[in-house]
């Protein structure tokens, strides 16, 4: 499983050299959509080493392929089937809702996989790997019962790439500025639903109470 690291930091470097990184245009891997998630495959001449179960940060993470689509490809490519689980509860406070629906989430996939891909979760070593928000959510999943039922296999281990409990305005970049598109967004539309704007209202009021050192959630 390190195996990816040093590659990925290996083209980094590589990128750096020739002056900066500049993604081609259009997708450069061939992305799957099953069961919500977002599934990438190792390379045709790549054998399947082991599955990477992904959960990504608050917001970030419902766009794993957009956000993480280098560090992502960069493990597909070192021979892991990668299994990213996007879901709304990643922008909520109730984590441990969001292990739940991940957990759930990466059970279906991972079904599909065995059987329609021949990737199976029995015969293969599987990992997790988080960043922020999906690491911590990633624990939370291993450490309820029914997840980690649903999970299937023990993990042989979890990766946990800046772990942290702050606040979503501390350790989001450009939460605040989202923020305030989603609320003007939210003004302009006339027929935006009352259950968006309770959550643009419970967002702004958990963000302040952050701010002010009286919340307890983390992001």
């Amino acid at each position: 499983f390190g195996d990816w690291a040093t590659r990925a930091a290996a083209a980094a470097n590589a990128a750096a050299a020739r002056g900066g990184y500049s993604p081609p245009p259009g997708p450069s891997a061939d992305w799957l959509r099953i069961e919500g998630c977002d599934v990438l495959l190792p390379p045709p001449t790549e054998p399947v080493r082991g599955i990477v179960h992904f959960v990504g940060g608050a917001l970030v993470g419902l766009f794993p392929r957009q956000a993480y689509g280098p560090l992502l490809e960069a493990v597909a490519d070192a021979g892991y089937a990668v299994v990213a689980t996007p879901d709304p509860q990643l922008v909520g406070f109730d984590h441990g809702e969001a292990a739940r629906a991940v957990a759930w989430k990466y059970a279906a996939a991972a079904a599909v996989l065995r059987r329609d891909y021949g990737v199976s979760d029995v015969a293969l070593p599987v990992f997790g790997l988080g960043h922020s928000l999906g690491a911590k959510v990633l624990l939370l999943a291993g450490a309820d019962a029914n997840s980690r039922r649903a999970m299937g296999p023990r993990r042989q281990a979890n990766a946990l790439l800046a772990y942290n409990n702050y606040s979503a305005r501390q350790s989001v970049p450009f939460f605040t500025p989202l923020q305030q598109l989603a609320g003007a967004a939210a003004a302009q539309a006339g027929g935006f639903s009352t259950r968006a704007i309770e959550v643009l209202a419970l967002l702004d009021a958990a963000t302040d109470d952050m701010a002010a050192g009286t919340g307890g959630a983390g992001a």
